[in-house]
């Protein structure tokens, strides 16, 4: 199994989730496993997952520094942290008994065991997080390509935590109780004030024990995905967008919308970008997802239709 190693710099957090983006396209072109860590420069930064709805989230969109990330799921608060991503070309590279259902029990142990490796005894206990000392420690987000080629990105912030500050949220996000009301963990915290720098060495090569092949070093010449910009509460729709309420799930809420009269699904769900908003029609029982089921798709959808006709 090729391993390629991105080696660990300093950037500010949106250049740092651009190059890990760009590591989904990288695993599938080379057919290999694709670990990277990036130590994040300070700054208060919200970042949003890449299909949920700015204004469903935030009580003012685009006050203060609000960015989206490639990868879906719900938002993080970050200043400064670290970001640990790992990229697969198939769904199973590393464990074959992996489904679309355990994408994230499954694919997440390099993870821990680079953080543990780096001296932080991480644990996975479900949901859409990373802990240590059974509180949150790194909120987790998730990509994919139409061909399987998965991205899975962890995001622990540094001197405060990930979780989003109650000032800047929605009435409706503060009462999600996203993380079963367990008080987070920031890196500084977890990681005893040790140097980031040197915490994203350690965790890369834990990952490669983990895995247990050799590493290639790879150059970073890929191209930077650049991300879209939140520009306002219907962010990151455009166009003639009717609301409609959002649906629940196990892990926060389906995003429904009418965009130029198509229906469109997002939300904190946690599965491939390109199998929702307008196009998912292609999301189906085997779509790698967690947070919610193929069904819950499915019941929004026929919502989405109902209102469609009811417009017309």
């Amino acid at each position: 199994m090729l391993i390629l190693t991105i080696a660990p710099k300093r950037l500010s957090l949106v250049d740092a989730l651009g190059e890990s983006a760009s590591m989904l396209a990288l695993a599938e072109s080379m057919e290999a496993v694709v670990v990277g860590a990036w130590v994040i420069e300070p700054g208060p930064t919200v970042c949003l997952g890449a299909l949920q709805v700015a204004g469903r989230v935030l009580a003012d969109p685009v006050a203060g520094n609000v960015l989206r990330r490639s990868t879906t799921g719900a938002a993080a608060f970050l200043d400064g942290g670290l970001l640990v991503s790992l990229a697969l070309p198939t769904l199973d590279a590393i464990h074959r008994d992996t489904t679309p259902r355990t994408i994230l029990n499954r694919n997440v142990r390099p993870l821990l065991a680079g953080f543990r490796h780096a001296g932080i005894a991480a644990s996975y206990l479900g949901r859409d997080f990373i802990s240590v000392a059974r509180r949150p420690f790194a909120l987790l987000g998730i990509d994919g390509s139409a061909k399987g080629a998965v991205l899975i990105e962890a995001l622990a912030s540094g001197e405060s935590t990930f979780a989003l500050p109650a000032a800047l949220a929605t009435d409706l996000e503060v009462g999600t109780h996203r993380l079963r009301d367990l008080s987070p963990i920031s890196l500084e915290e977890a990681s005893r004030d040790r140097d980031p720098e040197e915490i994203a060495g350690s965790v890369l090569e834990g990952i490669a024990v983990k895995l247990g092949a050799e590493t290639e070093p790879w150059d970073g010449s890929s191209a930077s995905v650049k991300l879209p910009r939140v520009l306002g509460p219907t962010s990151p729709l455009e166009g003639a967008v009717q609301l409609l309420a959002p649906q629940p799930i196990p892990m926060g809420w389906l995003d429904l919308a009418l965009v130029d009269g198509l229906p469109w699904i997002g939300g904190d769900v946690l599965a491939p970008a390109y199998a929702l908003g307008s196009s998912f029609e292609l999301a189906h029982p085997d779509t790698p997802m967690e947070g919610a089921e193929w069904d819950d798709v499915r019941r929004a959808s026929e919502l989405l239709s109902d209102a469609r006709s009811a417009g017309r």
